[in-house]
């Protein structure tokens, strides 16, 4: 990792709508896109998470501004410049819970309740949190 210094965790920011795109506080007009690097070194360093913001205009010409984690969708939000406001927002975390419930099914029957009960109240706490 080239620009990796003794950091335990490392962003590697990358915003184009600067002169220099791995400026250190910024904003965008398009998108900015972070890579998040750990470890002790510029040797023993792993990739460990990925992350974007970005926004671009829909066809009503409302602002839509959405948030990536490795490459899914998280949140998105619509603002409409008229009416000065956020008019949607989304949180799109539903990937969890369809993981949860392909986690129990693969457990099978021979599963304890306990472990089950446990799959089942994060499958509501995911639900919920997203009312």
């Amino acid at each position: 990792m080239s620009s990796f210094r003794q950091w335990k965790i490392f962003n590697k920011v990358f915003a184009p709508d600067y002169k220099d795109q791995r400026a250190k506080s910024y904003g965008s007009n398009s998108y900015t896109d972070t890579k998040v690097v750990i470890g002790t070194s510029k040797t023993n360093s792993f990739n460990f998470i990925n992350h974007k913001t970005m926004t671009y205009s829909n066809s009503k010409n409302e602002l839509v501004f959405e948030f990536w984690v490795n490459n899914r969708l998280i949140k998105q939000s619509i603002y409409d410049p008229k009416e000065k406001k956020i008019i949607s927002e989304k949180l799109l975390v539903n990937d969890l819970e369809n993981h949860l419930k392909e986690i129990k099914e693969s457990l099978g029957v021979n599963t304890d309740n306990k472990t089950m009960n446990l799959i089942d109240s994060k499958i509501e706490e995911t639900r919920q949190s997203l009312e």
